[in-house]
């Protein structure tokens, strides 16, 4: 089992090595070929998407498939540096004051400024900010957590996904 207070890790992942011994073989040509047919398709449905709520769950629901998250969040972080719960995969609508939708914005929201800034995915293990106490860290099966920022083309962060799942991230899962 892992340690559960492993410190969040800034910019690194598990060698692909490791990611072998722990989560599968790496990636074959095969798998390679159908990943990008997947990406390929992803952005066909991106392109046809019939407003911006469309492509929201687009993004957090068809993202699963390329990197394995079981869980993904999407967050705006607002002009006054605040972060918006977007949407969250599997879900087509949520209350944005449920005890899920809370915890992941406090968690967004101890993330340091510079942290939501970083133009690499950062990945961390729950209680990493959270309160130990709370109900994200008590009860949420999925531990491994990947934050991946969305950067305009000017290389200032607008938001991001927060990606969980139970298994450690890899080089392939979040580059």
């Amino acid at each position: 089992m892992a340690d559960q207070s492993r410190a969040p890790k800034v910019g690194t992942v598990v060698p692909d090595a490791i990611a072998t011994s722990r989560n599968g073989p790496n990636l074959s040509a095969a798998t390679e070929h159908s990943a990008l047919e997947l990406l390929l398709g992803i952005e066909e449905q991106a392109r046809l998407a019939a407003d911006e709520t469309d492509l929201l769950h687009l993004i957090v629901n068809e993202t699963r498939k390329l990197n394995r998250a079981r869980q993904i969040f999407l967050v705006e972080i607002g002009t006054n540096g605040r972060p918006h719960l977007r949407a969250i995969s599997g879900i087509s609508s949520f209350d944005p004051h449920a005890i899920l939708a809370d915890n992941i914005i406090g968690l967004i929201s101890r993330l340091s400024p510079e942290t939501l800034t970083f133009t690499k995915p950062i990945e961390f293990t729950l209680p990493a900010f959270t309160d130990p106490q709370s109900d994200l860290a008590q009860a949420y099966p999925f531990r491994e957590m990947a934050w991946v920022p969305f950067l305009r083309r000017d290389g200032v962060s607008i938001g991001g996904m927060l990606a969980a799942r139970e298994g450690v991230w890899t080089s392939n899962d979040i580059a």
